[in-house]
């Protein structure tokens, strides 16, 4: 989910996986964006066209929740991405932070705005979100690769982002 316009990861998935069959979906393909991947789809996270329970693992990786407006959009896409994830199936989000985009300062970059906002917070909307959905496990595991402590401000304080993991369970 949130693939970009060049889908790498897709890509890397095809070239490392033979016969894994890889659907790559972002708001920003259009002609120009011609790939080799054949399945690549323009949609929203909160409206995903697919059946119900058809993939095993899905992934987003600097897309969702980063990319969404507001809670109902998050909502909305956890659900959505419940929906479509088979039993058993997994899907891994990472950065968790959840931007409120309305309120962005547009001067600087997305990157900026993530870096700055409270990620803990986010936790808790997130936290609250998949509480709320049936059938499923989540948990949140510390991934010391996204941020560096280093890249900071003086004074900023440092936490270790994470994955965020989502399981539906067989059994619902």
């Amino acid at each position: 989910l949130g693939s970009g316009p060049n889908s790498q990861f897709g890509k890397e998935v095809e070239e490392k996986i033979p016969g894994a069959k890889v659907v790559s979906l972002d708001v920003g393909f259009n002609q120009e964006n011609k790939l080799t991947i054949e399945n690549k789809l323009i949609s929203l996270f909160t409206k995903l066209p697919f059946k119900d329970q058809s993939f095993d693992i899905i992934v987003s990786s600097a897309a969702m929740p980063l990319y969404l407006h507001n809670q109902d959009q998050l909502t909305d896409s956890f659900q959505q991405i419940v929906r479509v994830l088979r039993k058993g199936g997994s899907a891994y989000f990472a950065p968790l932070t959840y931007t409120d985009i309305i309120s962005l300062d547009k001067t600087k970059s997305v990157y900026d705005t993530h870096k700055q906002h409270n990620y803990f917070e986010s936790k808790k909307i997130i936290e609250k979100i998949l509480q709320t959905i049936e059938g499923i496990s989540y948990q949140f595991i510390p991934d010391e690769y996204i941020n560096d402590p280093q890249d900071l401000a003086p004074g900023e304080q440092w936490h270790k982002p994470s994955v965020l993991v989502i399981n539906k369970l067989i059994n619902t």
